[in-house]
């Protein structure tokens, strides 16, 4: 038996002694998708931004590179137990933060001043930082979640183990 044909009877299994598992799972899935969606628009947007001001490398790199970060928290929330679904609340933490200045800005300049674009790049900033909190209190808050996350996590925990007994012995040179 090959290892996705393990990964899939792991699952299977799970899911009869959790029925709300394929459920939770496919949601879970939509909303680090949905997170990577609205840093991809705000790093799109931004980048246009840039574009209009002349610098276009900048804006080309921005979006690449502006999704590496958020990737690496959705992954560790993907893998990892409820508990770290917590990890999420240092992304809606910097975009909370890096509204007040935005705003402080919006302000002393003016309403006139300022491109639609920022103020449309601050509204994605604002629902994005509440979509994360959303999504944490979905995932840590409810007890089924909780421990349909914690199944999830044995699952991927038994498989690790798995693979690495299946992995060939390394080489000495």
């Amino acid at each position: 038996m090959d290892m996705r044909q393990e990964m899939e009877l792991l699952f299977r299994q799970a899911c009869e002694e959790h029925p709300g598992l394929p459920r939770f799972r496919a949601a879970k899935k939509g909303l680090l998708w949905g997170m990577m969606g609205f840093f991809a628009l705000i790093r799109v947007l931004e980048g246009l931004l840039y574009w209009e001001a002349g610098h276009p490398v900048l804006a080309v790199l921005r979006v690449p590179l502006g999704l590496l970060i958020p990737g690496i928290f959705a992954l560790s929330v993907w893998r990892g137990g409820w508990k770290f679904s917590f990890l999420l609340l240092l992304p809606a933490g910097s975009l909370a933060g890096d509204l007040l200045p935005e705003i402080r800005v919006t302000l002393l300049l003016g309403y006139n001043t300022l491109r639609p674009m920022a103020y449309v790049i601050l509204a994605v900033e604002a629902i994005a930082a509440l979509y994360l909190a959303g999504v944490v209190l979905w995932l840590a808050l409810p007890p089924e979640n909780r421990e349909l996350s914690a199944v999830m996590n044995q699952i991927t925990e038994e498989l690790i183990r798995r693979s690495k007994e299946q992995a060939p012995p390394p080489r000495t040179i």
